[in-house]
């Protein structure tokens, strides 16, 4: 009905000189809603290289993603005089409410949003701008007989077609379902009639047990249970259906339908098989004949019949079979955008097969399972491998996760242990605990590939260059830059040998250990790789490549780490300028670069440059992460420190309430990240002689560093000195000298005793001891 809907409003516009168009998302899942986006934002126009980079980054969920890819529309649909979007299958308006214009919000023309849903416990009426519709989901009487009549082709017995269309209390599903029971038992049972139905209905009704994620009546799921059995008897359609109950029952094309269909039975012919499909009425085809769709209720009892009676061996051997229906499988490429572009739609349905095959494995008991695939069915195992690889491009990193491991699973039983292929896939196996921020069962993985390639191709074949650049990065993330150091050395030494010393490669590698000696405070060692790396940058890209930004902005740090900040200047100004041209003045690549262009500015007390590098940074955050990322804290906090250096303490203080409000959000009350942040407020509120405020901000912050840190590290002695000086301004000179005494015997623990870092708080304890006419001390 939505879709007559869009058919009447497009062709009701006769003004020929109006651009208009009518447009149908499928908001049934987060998963098939960014789908439509992305259909949405081709349509559009929009550049296909920014699309997918929206899609492909690593950085954002797909809820993020979804804002994104409606932030690149939006523009576009300015040049629509009239436009209406359908939003179609909803489940939870109020999660998909928030990805569509509101009350002409950031729209322009005559546009319409028609939301299809039964989420009436959601629905809103709070402007002038918003109307509701009911529709009920039952038929008449009169157009339910008739509807059992056409389908089943069995006119006679007029008061027991009533009866039925009764007992089925007219709900559509239901009838189609026993029409089609009925055409199919007339064609290989005689006697049949309706009554017989309805008293094989009642039996079925009593037996059914199937579980459905819709709330639904006993009495249509036994009529969908009947009208499968029935149709599951032609060869053909069993096959079609036993994929369909593995895929999610959203469209999906039906040429990957035939393509399974007919790596069962390799003699059916296409056509004949995708007639047969479009026959069923428990089918679902799209406008254009190209996609198939299951209603729930049918996909749930599909399920159930298709794993009946059956043994788990079995079962995972057929629905390993299904990934030879997509032939793009043995082409992707994660590089490729079209490729990209044409996954999208089948996201759903790649989760809903990972789900399926993951319960089996459970089931089974043991994984042992895996181990006994037949040889012959080892591209199985490149099909999972690149599943994975698709599901991991749109975020869903555990669910990719447990694909590799089913798919080395697999791999151990079909090959030698020492098979450079398992490495490969053990080293993405690593790859996604570390984004999954489990770092050592990420390093055990990257290990095991590091010996596997050291068995297959010895200790210095280039192959191992990567993996060894991985597990360095694993070290890094988990702090241990020496042993992240030697990894990266490692790599570089095999690179150098395999490759010229001007290969892009060793760049990679020569940026990965820059980034390691900044870690570890060797700036001049961290400056020498990156004026290496940036040299073979240059001669193999050019000067205006966007590669060269991340080095420019790590030897911009590298500068800022010497006091160098003219230098450092000078780096962050040529990478953003060579990211602007690359991607545009709002890519979320340029937030790293003018985060450090606005250190640079700030150290050289230039502070209105400053705050337009935070403030642009800030912008470009919250167009890709929404406005409570926790990303934009820091960047609120250098807002706030930048307005605090200029004496405008109620601006900053504004800054550094939302950060604070965001980092609680996001980590809890007690997150040393929070400490910093109420150091700042209290050093604002102590300025304005609001020194109770003050003094609570410190306490607060002194409490969750000592929980985090303990009671002896050095970054108690900032807010302890914090303290002192709170209670000083206040009188209490005993109080400000325990802090004072308490922050000393912290840094002389933790630095030398000549730091200039222990001067000022020895200063400090001088002026408590006057204060208090301990003049002598």
């Amino acid at each position: 009905m939505a879709r007559q809907v869009g058919e009447k409003f497009y062709t009701s516009i006769e003004d020929q000189t109006e651009v208009k168009f009518v447009f149908t998302f499928n908001a049934s899942s987060i998963e098939t809603l960014i789908h439509s986006y992305i259909e949405f934002t081709r349509i559009l126009g929009c550049p296909k290289q920014s699309i997918a980079m929206v899609v492909t980054a690593k950085d954002a969920c797909l809820e993020k993603k979804i804002m994104q890819l409606r932030g690149l529309a939006s523009p576009k649909l300015e040049k629509y005089s009239s436009w209406m979007m359908i939003v179609d299958n909803v489940t939870d308006l109020e999660l998909v409410s928030k990805y569509f214009p509101h009350k002409k919000k950031n729209t322009s023309g005559n546009g319409h949003v028609l939301v299809a849903t039964q989420d009436s416990r959601a629905m809103t009426l709070d402007s002038n701008y918003t109307f509701f519709c009911s529709i009920s989901p039952d038929m008449k009487t009169v157009d339910a007989i008739k509807t059992l009549k056409e389908i089943s082709t069995f006119s006679k017995e007029q008061e027991e077609v009533f009866e039925v269309a009764k007992a089925l209390d007219c709900q559509p599903l239901s009838l189609a379902c026993a029409a089609i029971y009925m055409r199919n038992a007339f064609k290989r049972e005689s006697p049949i009639t309706w009554t017989t139905f309805l008293e094989e209905h009642t039996k079925a009704a009593t037996r059914t047990d199937v579980k459905t994620g819709l709330t639904c009546p006993a009495s249509m799921k036994a009529a969908v249970m009947m009208a499968l059995e029935k149709e599951i008897s032609d060869s053909i359609l069993m096959l079609a259906f036993q994929f369909l109950s593995v895929m999610a029952p959203e469209p999906i094309s039906l040429e990957y339908v035939v393509q399974y269909v007919k790596t069962c039975k390799p003699d059916t012919n296409d056509q004949v098989v995708a007639a047969r499909v479009r026959s069923s009425s428990l089918v679902r085809i799209s406008a254009e004949g190209s996609t198939v769709s299951v209603h729930q209720v049918v996909h749930d009892c599909l399920q159930t019949v298709m794993s009946q009676h059956k043994e788990i061996n079995i079962e995972l051997l057929e629905l390993l079979k299904m990934l030879k229906a997509f032939p793009l499988l043995r082409s992707y490429n994660t590089e490729d955008i079209e490729h990209i572009f044409t996954t999208s739609s089948l996201l759903i349905h790649f989760l809903t097969f990972i789900r399926r095959l993951e319960h089996l494995v459970e089931r089974s008991l043991s994984s042992e399972i895996l181990l006994q695939i037949p040889s012959e069915e080892k591209d199985t195992t490149n099909s999972l491998f690149l599943v994975s690889d698709i599901i991991y491009t749109y975020g869903h990193y555990i669910a990719s996760e447990i694909c590799k491991e089913i798919s080395t699973a697999i791999q151990e039983g079909m090959s030698d242990e020492n098979d450079p292929r398992l490495a490969e896939t053990m080293k993405k196996l690593g790859l996604i605990n570390l984004k999954t921020k489990k770092h050592q069962q990420g390093e055990k993985y990257l290990e095991k590939a590091l010996a596997i390639q050291e068995k297959a191709y010895g200790h210095d074949d280039s192959h191992l260059a990567t993996t060894l650049n991985e597990m360095g990065f694993c070290h890094r993330l988990q702090n241990q830059h020496q042993e992240a150091m030697r990894c990266f050395e490692r790599a570089l030494a095999i690179q150098e040998k395999a490759y010229s010393h001007d290969d892009p490669r060793l760049a990679t590698t020569l940026n990965k250990m820059g980034f390691c000696h900044l870690g570890l405070v060797q700036h001049q060692e961290a400056m020498r790789c990156c004026e290496r790396a940036l040299a073979i940058q240059e001669k193999a890209y050019g000067h205006d490549d966007p590669r060269l930004a991340t080095t420019l902005n790590e030897m911009g740090f590298c500068h800022l780490g010497l006091g160098q900040h003219q230098e450092a200047m000078r780096c962050f100004e040529r990478a953003l300028a060579i990211q602007e041209k690359a991607y545009g003045d709002d890519d979320l690549r340029l937030a790293t670069t003018l985060n450090g262009l606005g250190v640079s500015h700030r150290l050289q007390n230039q502070h209105e440059e400053t705050m337009k590098c935070f403030e642009r940074e800030l912008a470009i955050q919250e167009k890709a992460y929404g406005h409570d990322d926790p990303r934009l804290a820091t960047t609120l906090n250098e807002m706030g420190f930048c307005h605090r250096r200029q004496n405008q303490h109620q601006e900053a203080m504004r800054c550094f309430e939302r950060a604070l409000a965001i980092q609680e959000k996001a980590y809890g009350h007690d997150d040393p990240r929070s400490a910093t942040t109420l150091n700042e407020m209290g050093f604002c509120h102590r300025r304005q002689n609001q020194h109770q405020e003050a003094m609570r901000c410190f306490e607060r912050a002194l409490a969750i560093q000592e929980k985090a840190y303990g009671h002896d590290d050095p970054r108690s002695a900032t807010t302890l000195n914090e303290m002192g000086f709170c209670h000083r301004d206040l009188g209490q000179h005993q109080e400000a000298m325990k802090c004072f005494e308490r922050a000393l015997a912290i840094q002389e623990k933790a630095y030398d005793h000549d730091d200039p870092r222990l001067a000022t708080t020895l200063n400090e304890m001088g002026f408590s001891r006057r204060d208090l006419g301990q003049h002598q001390d």
